[in-house]
């Protein structure tokens, strides 16, 4: 079961389209370094990458075996992929490839708001969800407070789709949802 929760990850959002249908909810980015999104994802559900963060450079070796599985690179050329890398520079990397990402504004030395940019885009969340998450690092207390309307919207989602949303949905995919699935009137 362990072993299941690192090696296997959902991309909640695209699940979603792909089981109701809709579109415009999910997003593929371009990723740095041969990465893919379940490669990303698996490091950052790892202990041990988020224990080794503020020594990222000094752990490379570690890290390189975990993030890296191409057995056409040599163990030096997987380790140089690596060098004088952290989760801070592989974000910019990120939002370098992603120029729709570059207004989100974040705290590059926070460890916890790079974590949950590099999650939102491995997990294929758009780019309102993102901020969202993002949001809901600093205002915890205004998320408490809307929860009951999250989950009325959601809970109606689900009984017109037949599926939930998975992850912390913003105003703007909740809405952008809501009109797929909005009766069509006729003209």
């Amino acid at each position: 079961m362990l072993k299941a929760l690192f090696n296997n990850h959902e991309q909640e959002a695209k699940t979603f389209e792909e089981r109701t249908g809709l579109s415009g909810i999910s997003r593929e980015y371009s990723l740095p370094r041969g990465l893919t999104p379940e490669k990303l994802a698996k490091c950052l559900k790892s202990p041990m990458f988020n224990a080794l963060f503020d020594n990222f450079s000094h752990n490379v070796k570690l890290l390189t075996q975990q993030f890296t599985e191409r057995s056409d690179l040599s163990p030096a050329e997987q380790l140089n992929s690596w060098h004088d890398s952290s989760q801070a520079q592989l974000l910019k990397e990120i939002i370098e490839l992603n120029p729709e990402l570059k207004d989100i504004e974040y705290y590059e030395q926070k460890p916890s708001e790079v974590r949950r940019f590099l999650w939102g885009i491995a997990s294929g969340y758009n780019k309102e969800d993102i901020l969202y998450a993002l949001d809901a690092l600093h205002s915890f207390d205004h998320f408490r407070e809307i929860d009951p309307r999250i989950e009325r919207i959601n809970n109606d989602i689900h009984q017109r789709t037949g599926h939930r949303p998975e992850w912390m949905v913003s105003p703007e995919t909740h809405t952008l949802i809501l009109e797929q699935i909005e009766p069509q009137k006729p003209e």
